[in-house]
């Protein structure tokens, strides 16, 4: 898996228990289970993606929340975990590949990080 894809799922995290939420909402209004089947995919994405986050060591974690899932921008990031712009990219890029590979392990994760590359989310 690429990094450009990672970062789009990362980015789409943000969205993901609105996207849960609105599932469920179709689920019960067409009654149909495909969108409770899709629901409780996106569910064990989340869990991939925060067990493979907390997985990282914590410098690579931070970076990666601050930036993609709060939506900082760098400087704020390298502010705060006391790194100079440069280094906390480099972190972050460190970050990316070991989230990579740990998401391509999971069907689930690996599902929801090709659609948000692909704008499906």
């Amino acid at each position: 898996m690429k990094r450009k894809t990672v970062k789009a799922a990362l980015t789409a995290y943000r969205g993901i228990e609105d996207e849960i939420r609105q599932k469920l909402q179709f689920a019960e209004e067409t009654g149909e289970e495909q969108y409770k089947q899709e629901a409780a995919e996106l569910r064990t994405a989340k869990l991939e993606i925060i067990g493979a986050l907390n997985a990282l060591p914590q410098k690579e974690r931070n970076a990666l929340w601050y930036h993609y899932i709060k939506g900082w921008t760098w400087t704020r990031v390298a502010a705060k975990c006391a790194y100079s712009d440069r280094q906390i990219r480099n972190i972050a890029n460190k970050g990316l590949d070991r989230l990579a590979k740990a998401l391509s392990k999971s069907r689930e994760a690996s599902d929801f990080c090709v659609r948000s590359a692909e704008g499906y989310l």
